[in-house]
């Protein structure tokens, strides 16, 4: 992600000194054990990790929320909500930059962490499912994909051959499939 500008440079520069100076926990602690210090350095670690593109947990966005951003400029809620957004995209299988957002937003105005985590999931659940619908559908249907979708083929390699096989056959079953046509026992390709 790596965010720029003068304001993240800060950020960075002043994690960077703070994670030296500041003894930390060696385990996980519970946060109330922490001096006001250390959470401060762990929420501005979160807040730069985001921003460098480290998806950050819910339990970690919430201190976040609670402590080191009360009171943060929309400018700034807006910057962290993309980054936020984009790490999480890029981490959940299924789950799109704009989805995230909405869903981080919302959590933000209202602080229902089930709604998040209930949104999150069911929004990646549903856009896997449309994904393999949309699949099943090119491979069976005789047809290949639509334009901007995922191939329902793709190519296997063995030596100098290759082979056209449907996207949900394993590497295993294609070499196996291969042994029983050149004629050689089961399980022992």
């Amino acid at each position: 992600l790596g965010i720029n500008g003068e304001g993240a440079e800060v950020l960075r520069r002043t994690r960077a000194w703070l994670m030296q100076e500041v003894a930390l926990p060696d385990v996980q602690v519970p946060r109330e054990s922490f001096t006001k210090l250390q959470g401060f350095v762990v929420d501005l670690d979160t807040l730069v990790s985001a921003l460098d593109g480290r998806p950050p947990s819910i339990a970690e966005l919430t201190a976040l929320r609670d402590n080191l951003l009360v009171g943060m400029s929309i400018a700034a809620s807006q910057a962290l909500t993309r980054a936020v957004a984009t790490t999480w995209s890029a981490a959940v299988p299924g789950l799109t930059r704009s989805a995230a957002a909405g869903y981080v937003t919302s959590w933000w105005d209202t602080g229902k962490t089930g709604d998040l985590a209930r949104g999150i999931a069911q929004s990646a659940i549903l856009e896997l499912r449309q994904r393999v619908d949309m699949r099943m559908q090119a491979t069976f249907a005789a047809s290949g994909p639509r334009a901007g979708l995922t191939p329902s083929w793709r190519l296997e390699f063995d030596g100098n051959a290759e082979q056209k096989v449907p996207w949900f056959a394993s590497a295993a079953s294609v070499a196996e499939s291969r042994a029983v046509a050149a004629g050689a026992p089961r399980g022992l390709a």
